[in-house]
């Protein structure tokens, strides 16, 4: 397990590097801060159309498969979330305001699948089963045909390259696209 947690710190420590490197100068929110704006209130790397909240602290009831607000008090999952969002872009170089929120909703649904299944709240402990949970919960609350649901798979497939990247998950997480 120490290894584990090495890697996750290794993740955090060269995301928030790059961050303070690269993106920080030109964004108007520091690490720690609870909300990031992204879209038109956006500023520097986050900075694009629409207008968003990033909102790490919080899971809203109006979220869909959310009947309550549910509140996301770890800070190494905020930090991973975080870290997951600057990963991203660095690959591409961009990220839309889109992509964005979609992906904090996705690793949101994550943590709530991760802490009601197993307690837990570090995200050393995510594993392919809990994100298959967080994946179900979502198709049962939507929509039949809802056209969402393909790319929120998509995107939930590729948000764990990271996590298997740095070999940080208790067992590499293995989630498949089956739609």
């Amino acid at each position: 397990m120490k290894k584990l947690f090495e890697n996750y710190q290794k993740f955090i420590n060269e995301q928030q590097d790059y961050f303070y490197t690269y993106l920080a100068s030109s964004f108007s929110h520091k690490w720690d801060d609870d909300i990031w704006y992204v879209g038109l209130h956006g500023t520097g790397w986050l900075q694009g159309s629409g207008k968003s909240t990033l909102p790490f602290s919080l899971i809203h009831k109006t979220t869909k498969g959310f009947e309550s607000n549910f509140t996301i008090d770890s800070k190494e999952y905020k930090d991973f979330m975080k870290a997951v969002l600057v990963f991203n872009y660095r690959k591409k170089q961009s990220v839309s305001t889109t992509v964005a929120v979609a992906s904090v909703l996705i690793l949101k649904r994550w943590y709530y699948s991760l802490f009601t299944l197993t307690g837990q709240k570090h995200p050393v402990y995510l594993k392919t089963d809990i994100i298959e949970d967080a994946m179900s919960r979502y198709t049962n609350s939507s929509k039949t045909g809802d056209p969402n649901i393909v790319s929120t798979f998509c995107r939930c497939a590729e948000l764990q390259n990271p996590v298997n990247y740095y070999a940080f998950s208790v067992s590499p997480l293995d989630f498949k696209n089956n739609l």
